[in-house]
């Protein structure tokens, strides 16, 4: 293949694909970095004087070069002053062809060097590790692409990351540059003030209390450059988990192919976690409860929701369910029941609560009852009872003296205030002279 066959150069950048075509592939906003994924290579051809694409010591017309940390020191020259990182990358590279001719088996003469950046996403140079176009529409904007296959079946990997692909799934290494920067965007020197806004200064001074805190500011730092390590050694395909003996060390497992941006978010929350719980891992526990007004928001507005009232609340009309309990009475002996008999008859005074007689206390009715120790007291039985003399309004006599209609009183509200008993009761008078101990029941 010549280079002649690249049908244009915008830029030191040669296209195979003309203008028109390029249009179906470039169509999207998916944006790329070079140098985060383990499937990214350099492409590298040479071509002599004629153009014409000449073969390299291994017999193959290309060589891929992967981006491994071992071929980035051995065929890539960083200039001074250039920050190479893997969530700091450069805008260029620059590449030791004179090395990459010598291996390919040419020392002298004049070559020309063609060199491609590859983000891999599906395939690879491998003979069945392809795709290929198997119709193209009409329109030239549509393209079929199907896997190769060998003895009828597709790789595995292949078939993975092509799921992922017409699926519009996120590649990791499309996504792990997102994760560098978000992680080195953190600010340790606002967690304590952020903590004190979120939670309120009692909530802060409580945390420091109970874990045994020495220095807030220390303790964030401490945590943040631990953060930083684990979360660097997770998208490096390392182990992550502070608490691993392994701790740092390689991953006997590739990584899985396809990572969105929220499992990004999910593993840093989980290794901020573990990592919080390496350092804090002794809390000083409180044995006493304590309130904090400030976060219990809840304590000034019970009063209103005990008294509040909502018709849309819906309530569990089920059946509820119904324990039974047997209550057990207390079995008597045959002695215990003799002496309760001869108890009974021993005592000289009547039962309680045998009625004794009825009285009267201005228009109320009164029952005198035995109380059982050689007493009695009395209980109200009826309110403006008739026969205490009480007479309804509209019958043509007034009650108004508060005591009962008496002879004198004539109808319409006369003045009489004649006293009398009813059914052995006592009148008024008598009443008052009581004895003082029994004053104390009538209300």
């Amino acid at each position: 293949m010549a280079i002649k066959n690249i049908k244009e150069i915008i830029k030191n950048k040669g296209y195979f694909v003309e203008q028109n075509d390029r249009k179906i592939f470039e169509e999207g906003d998916l944006q790329s970095f070079f140098g985060f994924g383990d499937k990214d290579a350099i492409e590298f051809i040479v071509y002599d004087v004629n153009d014409n694409q000449l073969p390299q010591a291994d017999g193959n017309l290309v060589r891929y070069i992967p981006m491994t940390s071992q071929n980035i020191n051995d065929y890539i020259l960083i200039p001074e002053g250039t920050v190479f990182q893997q969530y700091n990358l450069p805008k260029e590279y620059f590449i030791d062809a004179e090395r990459l001719l010598r291996e390919a088996g040419y020392n002298n003469g004049i070559f020309k060097t063609q060199f491609t950046l590859l983000n891999k996403r599906v395939g690879s140079e491998k003979e069945y590790d392809r795709l290929w176009i198997q119709e193209i529409s009409p329109s030239r904007t549509e393209v079929r692409l199907v896997p190769l296959k060998k003895d009828g079946k597709v790789d595995k990997k292949l078939q993975e990351r092509f799921d992922i692909f017409i699926n519009n799934g996120d590649f990791r290494d499309d996504t792990e540059y997102y994760a560098y920067t978000a992680v080195s965007a953190i600010n340790p020197n606002i967690i304590d003030s952020f903590l004190g806004q979120k939670y309120g200064n009692s909530f802060v001074e409580k945390l420091i209390k109970e874990y045994n805190i020495g220095n807030l500011d220390v303790l964030s730092g401490k945590i943040y450059s631990k953060f930083i390590e684990a979360s660097t050694y997770e998208f490096q395909n390392r182990i992550s988990d502070i608490n691993n003996a392994n701790y740092g060390k390689y991953k006997p497992t590739e990584q899985e192919a396809q990572l969105s941006k929220n499992d990004i978010i999910n593993l840093c929350k989980k290794i901020l976690v573990q990592i919080i719980n390496f350092y804090l891992y002794k809390p000083n526990v409180s044995t006493t409860a304590t309130i904090i007004s400030e976060t219990d928001s809840s304590q000034d507005v019970v009063n209103k929701i005990l008294q509040s009232y909502d018709a849309s609340t819906t309530y569990n009309t089920a059946s509820p369910a119904i324990e039974r309990a047997e209550q057990q009475k207390a079995i008597l002996t045959r002695k215990e029941l003799e002496y309760k008999k001869e108890a009974e008859k021993e005592s000289p005074y009547p039962a309680k609560d045998i009625l004794i007689e009825y009285k009267c206390i201005g228009f109320d009715q009164y029952g005198v009852y035995h109380n059982g120790a050689g007493g009695t007291y009395e209980k109200l039985v009826e309110t403006n009872s008739l026969s205490c003399g009480y007479t309804p309004p509209g019958d043509g006599q007034s009650g108004s003296d508060g005591f009962g209609g008496g002879s004198g009183g004539g109808s319409g509200g006369g003045g009489g205030f004649d006293y009398f008993e009813r059914g052995g009761g006592y009148g008024r008078e008598q009443v008052f002279e009581r004895d003082m101990a029994q004053r104390e029941n009538i209300q």
